[in-house]
């Protein structure tokens, strides 16, 4: 079997819209960047965009806020569990996504005066009309700068290798799993193809299993590569899209929701759509099934005794339009279906679960995912499958937002470690022999009889769609059989052998869609469940998360950061950290159940984007803070330009003192609960490592947490992590004494030579109370009292971490100046006498 062995900068696997948009995007912004496509199939015609409805969604920019939509949007699809920022920026790019398309060729119908041709399809929303060949002019834009096409080329598994990264405290070294490329074969004569890489981008589509014509391209082979090579997958149970399709035939038949009637000749769509909407949702798949549960059957798209439509008055999107179609279709004999009309609901699937950060990293060093195998994983849009979601004509746009980002994310990645490691030969060899095994077996089963088995499973409504308990059980118990198959598949040539490999992606997929659906015990957005038919925020405003450990599928759910959002849920239903009993009967308790103070929702958004760095200052400059007024970057983050970086927070703390201040740092690390009560959703515990120091009342304030060190566990927005955070005097991390003299307020800081960052807390008394300017940098720690740059010149640290700690600075400082006058007062007395 031949081998070839390449190297490339980016390797993008999947010739889709989201691929080729990728490819494009990378090479504009890194021209000489060698970047390299693999695809199955032929980039340009694979993927779902050019065989679909070839329509964008739309926003008018003088008709429609991305705030107002977004407000739509959580409320009445994502249902809150959907990431607000990146829902935010997809709207606020529309119009820069539809012109970067027309700048790669594809052509988009315009009026006279040069607007788009726009079609309503909802509150806020409308499409635009695109032709399906778009995918290849963006490929001959890619091949003219220069891009490599592998087509015909199957991607087999990813590569990895370990890197060893130093953790500065407590000092450690660690070995990470780094995704260094991949091995891929063609479907044509079997060459071997082993791509190292610095980046490599999944661009695969999700999972469909191959039922539903139209979404037929996606097999979820991504989704497994990346599942076995360790990445995190999230919200695994929304892969249940369906659409009503006609019974005999199974055509699917969009729009049919507008039109639908029971056996009765009852006109069933009032009992759950009032008004329009911009898609099918999971409301018709509902009234279907109870319709046909209550003996109402068959449920048609035209009144079983008159054969004609519902008359339209407005109400039901191309309600008007549906209804002459299908009157004009009863007259004629349909093929398979005659003149039946009944309908019932199809699965489409579109489970897209890699796990992303907001700049479409997966949770894997060297690894990107974007489009349909990361929808989800993105929570992107919320409790909806991938496009269209609910958002017709999102699908196509969808993919190019999330290729242009990450085409972002990897020029700002480029220069840091990591990623472009060797590729291990022992692994290519093992890999190798897996992907061969199905074509040395002589006996065994086939591809599509292990397909069959997961379509048993899958395809039901009652499975996978509307679910229970035990209906849950009695599909996985049907997918066990088929994963059972999966090790003796056979293939006799490279087609079938693709085969194999999809229909394994396809059990995998089935597997975790059960086992965290099992797990959801509620209905919400597209997750449907008989047995939990409420929304249950009180429980589930959380993600659930799948990896693979040691081949093992580990579960686990990440609570929302709601709190920073700027639509929020009821404030009732916001979790709390534990507390236990002891805590509850303590006097601190009370702190701990007052509602939140928000902070001002303005503050949020004017921290959503990277500032100008020209206005940020770097640790280096941390004595200007000392200056009269205010500094240009008083509220952001941003990269400096030496690729640390930095944020800022501004908060008024009314009727406040620096003493109560310092009362506060000296006071709170003595136990978890005084902790939990400056951020109850957040702070999950803490534990000074100098109590005797802390307890020490013939110190001052200031010197019972100088040269202190807290051990922290708290959620910064991306999961609850322990930090160690140490506490100094302001002249041992470079604020000038001679200023310090004749300050009136105080400096709380921390960082030393271990710390990777430095923190500062600069609090000056003003009218009414005091003000806090905190500064945090990161990539600096401190060495003989000066600030020191840690990282290696040419490095840019990601900017993901930094804009959640700014939230979350936000939130916890807010709240923290509505009860500190009162903590200070019931409790300084104890603590200092």
């Amino acid at each position: 079997m031949k081998r070839e062995d390449i190297h490339c900068d980016v390797l993008i696997i999947g010739g889709g819209i989201g691929g080729l948009a990728c490819a494009a995007s990378v090479k504009e912004r890194m021209p000489d960047a060698e970047v390299i496509v693999v695809e199955k199939n032929f980039a340009g015609y694979a993927g779902k965009a050019n065989r679909g409805g070839g329509v964008l969604q739309y926003f008018d920019p003088n008709r429609v806020k991305a705030e107002d939509f977004l407000k739509f949007h959580v409320n009445e699809i994502g249902c809150y569990l959907g990431n607000q920022e990146l829902m935010l920026r997809y709207v606020n790019m529309n119009t820069e996504m539809i012109e970067k398309l027309e700048s790669w060729g594809v052509k988009l119908p315009r009026e006279e005066d040069g607007s788009f041709r726009v079609r309503p399809t909802g509150p806020m929303t409308a499409m635009i009309s695109v032709d399906l060949d778009l995918c290849l002019k963006i490929r001959r834009v890619c091949e003219k700068a220069g891009v490599r096409f592998l087509d015909k080329t199957v991607m087999a598994d990813l590569l990895t290798a370990k890197l060893t990264v130093k953790k500065p405290f407590p000092p450690s070294e660690e070995q990470i799993d780094v995704v260094n490329g991949a091995l891929c074969y063609s479907v044509l004569d079997g060459t071997t193809y082993v791509i190292g890489a610095r980046r490599v981008v999944l661009a695969t589509g999700g999972q469909n299993y191959r039922f539903a014509s139209m979404w037929s391209s996606g097999r979820g082979d991504g989704i497994a590569a990346a599942y076995r090579a360790g990445a995190k997958l999230r919200n695994v149970e929304f892969g249940n899209f369906a659409q009503l399709m006609r019974v005999r035939s199974h055509n699917e038949m969009i729009f049919a929701e507008n039109n639908m009637y029971n056996g009765k000749g009852e006109f069933i769509t009032p009992n759950f759509l009032s008004r329009r909407e911009t898609d099918i949702n999971s409301n018709a798949v509902r009234e279907w099934y109870k319709q046909m549960k209550a003996g109402n059957g068959p449920v048609t798209v035209l009144d079983p005794r008159t054969r004609k439509g519902s008359s339209d008055d407005g109400s039901y999107p191309y309600g008007k339009k549906f209804r002459e179609l299908n009157d004009s279709a009863a007259e004629k004999v349909d093929g398979v279906d005659g003149n039946s009309y009944e309908v019932c609901p199809m699965l489409i699937g579109e489970q897209s679960p890699i796990c992303t950060d907001t700049g479409m990293r997966a949770t894997l060093k060297g690894l990107y995912a974007i489009g349909d195998c990361s929808y989800s994983g993105s929570a992107a849009a919320g409790a909806v499958p991938a496009p269209p979601g609910r958002n017709r004509g999102s699908g196509i746009l969808n993919a190019v937002f999330a290729a242009m980002v990450c085409s972002e994310t990897i020029d700002n990645d480029a220069h840091m470690p990591g990623g472009a490691l060797p590729v291990n030969d022992d692994k290519v060899a093992k890999l190798t022999a897996d992907l061969l095994a199905p074509l040395e077996r002589k006996e065994g089963c086939t591809a599509e009889d292990v397909i069959e088995v997961v379509h048993q499973a899958i395809c039901p409504s009652d499975y996978s769609i509307i679910m229970t308990e035990e209906r849950i059980a009695e599909a996985l118990k049907i997918v066990m059989k088929a994963k059972e198959m999966v090790p003796a598949m056979k293939a006799n040539d490279w087609h079938e052998l693709m085969c194999c490999h999809e229909a394994e992606a396809m059990v995998l997929s089935a597997e975790l869609h059960y086992r965290a659906s099992s797990m959801r015990k509620e209905s919400r957005g597209w997750f449907l469940r008989e047995d939990y038919p409420e929304r249950d925020d009180a429980n589930w405003l959380k993600w659930i998360d799948v990896v693979n450990k040691d081949g093992e599928m580990t579960f686990s759910t990440t609570r929302l950061p709601v709190e920073t959002w700027p639509v929020k849920p009821d404030k009732s239903v916001i979790p709390t950290v534990p507390v236990t009993e002891e805590e509850k009967a303590g006097p601190l308790y009370k702190y701990f159940t007052r509602t939140m103070v928000e902070a001002d929702p303005a503050l949020y958004s004017a921290a959503s984007m990277p500032c100008d760095p020209a206005k940020a200052i770097s640790p280096l400059e941390m004595n200007k803070l000392f200056d009269e007024g205010y500094l240009d970057m008083e509220l952001g983050y941003c990269n400096l330009p030496d690729g640390t970086a930095v944020l800022a927070n501004k908060t008024f703390f009314p009727n406040c003192t620096p003493e109560m201040f310092d009362f506060w740092f000296a006071w709170h690390g003595v136990e978890g609960i005084r902790y939990k009560i400056w951020n109850p959703q957040q702070h999950y515990n803490v534990q000074t490592m100098n109590m005797d120091k802390a307890m020490d009342k013939s110190l001052s304030l200031k010197e019972r947490y100088w040269d202190t060190a807290h051990d922290v566990y708290e959620d910064c927005g991306e999961g609850p992590q322990r930090i160690f955070i140490n506490f100094r005097n302001p002249v041992d991390i470079g604020f000038d004494p001679e200023k310090l003299k004749d300050f009136k307020g105080t400096i709380v800081c921390a960082g030393n030579e271990k710390s990777p960052t430095i923190m500062c807390h600069f609090m000056r008394p003003v009218e009414g109370g005091c003000e806090l300017r905190s500064r945090f940098w990161m990539g600096w720690h401190v060495i003989g009292g000066k600030p020191v740059k840690m990282i290696p010149d040419g490095v840019r640290l990601p900017l993901d971490g930094v804009k959640s700690l700014l939230t979350h600075n936000i939130k916890e400082f807010t709240n923290l100046a509505a009860i500190l006058p009162e903590v200070y007062s019931e409790f300084i007395g104890e603590f200092t006498r």
